[in-house]
């Protein structure tokens, strides 16, 4: 994806023409980074979406730009949706940004400009999200599977998730995943957030805005295209969940 300008000109097109508003949560190049949001509609609450965070994924913006394009984002709940948080990495396929820190471990810290102005944004919107899902990438995986924090044990989206991605491109079931011990395709990490030294978004996000956010990896052994199905369909089966309960 080398000229992100003209994906979030088409999604910022979309998203108005679908009732979101668009929100700027910090200038940066080539693009600002942008927030969609539409509230919610009546008491089903509001989930948070992103992508991009990391350059070298692009797999995810693309999802978002595929379920803004089939008007595939149900209006029963809420939005919050960040589509390109890392728009310098996602301009030269680099994970890293301009500085060449990773955003997806700095949100403890908040060493970068554009974490520092994300987490402001997060804190004015003051929202409590009903699940948080933010779309990556595993060059290594062979399916797809994802990081959970659920620490309150909530009902799991992972049944749902597994369900509508695993058609596409199956589950990858190791042992050992992106170096941590997974089960059936689910990396647990540590609950205990203080002791960790680094944040990732969704730990920053369980910390303040959320009980429940999930990784989700696409597997860079399938096509590109086979990944954006893959958190398409993973991400309307969690809403679906969410709403339906089965």
């Amino acid at each position: 994806m080398n000229d992100p300008g003209k994906y979030l000109q088409r999604l910022q097109r979309l998203a108005q023409d679908q009732g979101f508003s668009v929100e700027t949560i910090a200038a940066a190049e080539p693009v600002p980074i942008l927030a969609f949001v539409r509230p919610d509609p009546g008491n089903n609450g509001t989930v948070y979406l992103s992508a991009g965070i990391h350059g070298d994924e692009p797999a995810g913006t693309l999802a978002i730009l595929k379920l803004m394009e089939g008007k595939r984002l149900t209006d029963e709940i809420g939005w919050h949706i960040c589509p390109i948080l890392n728009p310098w990495g996602l301009a030269r396929h680099q994970r890293v940004n301009a500085d060449g820190l990773d955003l997806n471990r700095d949100y403890r810290s908040a060493a970068a400009n554009e974490t520092r102005q994300h987490i402001n944004w997060l804190k004015k919107k003051n929202t409590r999200y009903t699940a948080c899902l933010t779309l990556h990438e595993d060059c290594d995986a062979q399916g797809y599977y994802l990081y959970e924090l659920n620490p309150d044990n909530l009902p799991s989206l992972v049944p749902s998730i597994f369900s509508a991605a695993g058609k596409i491109c199956g589950v990858d079931r190791s042992e050992m995943l992106d170096g941590s011990p997974a089960k059936d395709g689910v990396i647990h990490l540590s609950t205990d957030l203080e002791a960790r030294p680094e944040w990732t978004e969704t730990a920053y996000l369980v910390a303040h805005h959320t009980q429940m956010a999930y990784t989700l990896e696409a597997p860079g052994s399938h096509s590109l295209e086979t990944q954006v199905e893959a958190h398409t369909a993973a991400v309307e089966a969690a809403i679906h969940f969410l709403l339906k309960g089965d």
